[in-house]
């Protein structure tokens, strides 16, 4: 978990783990290696099997605002099945002290 004031750039760092910046989005920097790996040298398509990001705008979302649905999106794009999805969520949501939030709307979450 990544947590810091307002405007400290905890999005951008995300968005440069995930190969946003500079390939989506305008921006640069010199080396961000996540798990030994330089992310200049990684496929975007590669960077995203790891790295997941929840905007914080709930405007920018770009599907359902479930946070059960965000969270298996990505597996499920890489055909992850059901039931490891559901475990991966369960586990993630127990790390982090969100246990019974993946029901809600992250915007009514308060």
């Amino acid at each position: 978990m990544i947590m810091g004031a307002s405007d400290a750039g905890k999005s951008t760092l995300l968005c440069c783990f995930n190969g946003l910046i500079p390939n989506f989005t305008k921006g640069h920097y010199q080396e961000v290696f996540v798990c030994c790996k330089n992310l200049k040298e990684e496929r975007v398509g590669t960077l995203t099997k790891g790295i997941g990001l929840v905007f914080q705008d709930i405007e920018l979302q770009l599907f359902s605002t479930n946070t059960l649905l965000k969270l298996a999106f990505c597996p499920e794009t890489f055909v992850v099945s059901k039931e490891e999805i559901e475990d991966r969520i369960h586990s993630v949501c127990k790390n982090i002290n969100l246990e019974g939030f993946d029901n809600r709307e992250p915007a009514h979450s308060a």
